[in-house]
């Protein structure tokens, strides 16, 4: 079985039918066109997007229900057929799709999550894309205010 050398899970091994295709990888990393999507029970909800190429490169993703209940990633003709899916809207109670918001985290202040341009799982076909909202005014950057970075507390 493959394996890969991941800078935040160690050594990662991985069965081939596991990975995801982005056949036009993602924007700013479009060299980087398999991913694992890494899922640890005590980390749940979040997730992570791991390069196959590239250890050191991930990305955490929360289900885009837990950002916002109500969210649907409309995936028109172009992105549904690099997903090999039906062109519609996706959201949390979708069947036979995954919708995923990319995080940042910032040192202080509330994590981010990405809706302008959500991750778009197919698990049927292992395909992925990035499925850029155009028109829809969901935002690069929805605070999350129940996510902020804390410093490490002293106990006595």
């Amino acid at each position: 079985m493959p394996q890969i050398e991941s800078r935040e899970f160690g050594q990662l091994t991985y069965d081939e039918n596991d990975v995801y295709l982005f056949p036009s990888g993602l924007p700013g990393f479009a060299g980087n066109r398999e991913f694992l999507l890494v899922e640890r029970g005590g980390l749940a909800p979040f997730c992570f997007l791991q390069s196959v190429a590239e250890g050191g490169l991930r990305f955490i993703c929360l289900p885009t229900g837990m950002v916002d209940g109500a969210y649907q990633a409309e995936v028109g003709a172009e992105f549904a057929g690099e997903l090999e899916i039906e062109p519609g809207s996706y959201g949390p109670a979708s069947e036979g799709v995954q919708v995923l918001a990319i995080l940042t985290i910032p040192e202080a202040g509330p994590a981010t999550a990405n809706l302008l341009a959500p991750v778009v799982l197919a698990p049927g076909t292992r395909r992925g894309c990035q499925c850029i909202q155009f028109g829809t005014g969901a935002p690069a950057a929805y605070e999350i205010p129940w996510m902020v970075r804390r410093a490490p507390q002293v106990v006595d």
